[in-house]
C-alpha cells in the first residue's frame, strides 16, 4: 500500500466489519461509514431487527455487501455463532467494532445487584466474549478492533451512573491490556470514548442535561454520532496502522474543564 496516497489511509477496501449493536444511533452511523470506505458489514442486533434491516437495505442499494445477524452477546454461543455465520456470509473478519452497550441510571443506595450484573455482563462480558472470537479468527492475517467505551470512565457520570462508568472503566483497561496481548499476532486493540452525543431522545428527555453540558464543551456543540464513527474509522483504518492500546476522546474538550 502507499501510505503516501490519502486516499488509501482510510479506505477499508476488501475488509469485513462486524459492528455490534448496529442498529443504535452511533452503531448505525459506523456503518454507513464503514461501507462507504469500501468495507463489507455484519450488522448485528439483538432485538430492533427492523432497523438493522432497514440500515442493510439503505447500503445495498448504494452498492455495499451487508449482512444482518442477531445475537445475545451476553451467551457464549450465540456469539459463538454470531462470528461462524459473520465469516460464512462474508468472508474472513478483519474488524469488530464493540459498540453494543445498556445504560441505565440509579442512586448508589437503590442500586440491585442485577442491574449492577445487567450492565456488566453486556458492557463488559458481552465485549470480552465478542473480543475472544475476533481474536481467534484474526490470529493469521491480523486485524482490528474498537471498542466505543466513554468519557464516563474517566469522570464521574451525571448522577446515578457509578454501574455504568465502572463498566466503561473495565473496557479501558481490557483495551489495554488485549493490545499488549494481541499485538504479535498484527491485531491492533483501540477505544473510542464519546462525551454525551447529540441525538433526538437526548433533547426531548433531557434537554436539561445537554444544555448544561454545551455550556461547559470549549468547542461549543455536543458531540455527533458521525463524530465518534469518524474516530472508529480512523482506529480502523490503515491511517492508524502504529496505534494500539489507546482510548481516543471525542467531547468536544469536555474532559477540559
Amino acid at each position: 500500500m502507499n501510505t503516501c496516497d490519502p486516499r488509501r489511509l482510510i479506505s477499508l477496501d476488501g475488509q469485513h466489519a462486524l459492528v455490534t449493536g448496529a442498529a443504535g444511533t452511533i452503531g448505525s452511523a459506523v456503518s454507513r461509514l464503514f461501507a462507504a470506505a469500501g468495507a463489507s458489514v455484519t450488522l448485528h442486533c439483538h432485538g430492533n431487527i427492523k432497523r438493522a434491516e432497514e440500515l442493510a437495505g439503505d447500503l445495498q442499494a448504494a452498492g455495499s455487501a451487508v449482512t444482518v445477524l442477531q445475537g445475545d452477546l451476553r451467551d457464549e454461543q450465540s456469539v459463538r455463532n454470531l462470528f461462524e455465520q459473520a465469516q460464512n456470509l462474508l468472508g474472513p473478519l478483519d474488524i469488530l467494532v464493540n459498540n453494543a452497550g445498556i445504560f441505565t441510571v440509579s442512586l448508589q443506595e437503590e442500586l440491585t445487584a442485577s442491574q449492577w450484573d445487567e450492565v456488566f455482563s453486556l458492557n463488559a462480558r458481552g465485549v470480552f466474549l465478542c473480543c475472544r472470537e475476533a481474536s481467534s479468527m484474526m490470529k493469521t492475517s491480523g486485524g482490528s478492533i474498537i471498542m466505543v467505551s466513554s468519557i464516563n470512565a474517566h469522570h464521574p457520570g451525571f448522577g446515578g451512573t457509578a454501574h455504568y462508568d465502572a463498566a466503561k472503566g473495565a473496557v479501558d483497561a481490557y483495551t489495554r491490556s488485549l493490545a499488549a496481548e494481541l499485538a504479535s499476532h498484527s491485531i491492533r486493540v483501540n477505544a473510542v470514548a464519546p462525551g454525551l452525543v447529540d441525538a433526538p431522545r437526548l433533547r426531548e428527555h433531557a434537554s436539561d442535561l445537554a444544555e448544561s453540558v454545551l455550556q461547559r464543551t470549549p468547542l461549543g456543540r455536543l458531540v455527533t454520532p458521525d463524530d465518534v464513527a469518524g474516530a472508529v474509522l480512523f482506529l480502523a483504518s490503515p491511517a492508524s496502522a502504529c496505534i494500539t492500546g489507546t482510548t481516543m476522546i471525542v467531547d468536544g474538550g469536555y474532559l477540559l474543564t
